[in-house]
């Protein structure tokens, strides 16, 4: 029960079940996902002024079953749809989708 190949820069664990033994879950770190983004922190008597941040992204992926293969999912999909993520998310500026001090 493996993960699959990780490419050089890429991290990843074996697929374990969790303790209730329900979901087979992997967690993937790769060296290039990675984004910049803007953001501030507002909330009742305080607002913090905007600044920004590099980020690493990582993923934490569970199933309930491996697929046939014996993998959780495969590395190639996973990697492409976090660059998209990344790139989408790059030079941005990150609002909270909900607060009780901002409307958008």
């Amino acid at each position: 029960q493996a993960i699959g190949p990780c490419s050089a820069g890429s991290r990843g664990t074996m697929a374990e079940p969790e303790p209730n033994g329900k979901r087979w879950v992997i967690a993937l770190e790769l060296e290039g996902l990675k984004f910049s983004a803007a953001h501030f922190v507002a909330f009742h008597g305080f607002r913090e002024p905007m600044h920004g941040h590099n980020y690493t992204v990582g993923a934490r992926i569970g199933a309930r079953q491996l697929q046939p293969d014996g993998y959780v999912i495969d590395f190639g999909d996973v990697k492409k749809v976090l660059r998209q993520i990344c790139k989408r998310l790059n030079q941005r500026t990150l609002l909270p989708a909900r607060s009780d001090v901002l409307t958008l």
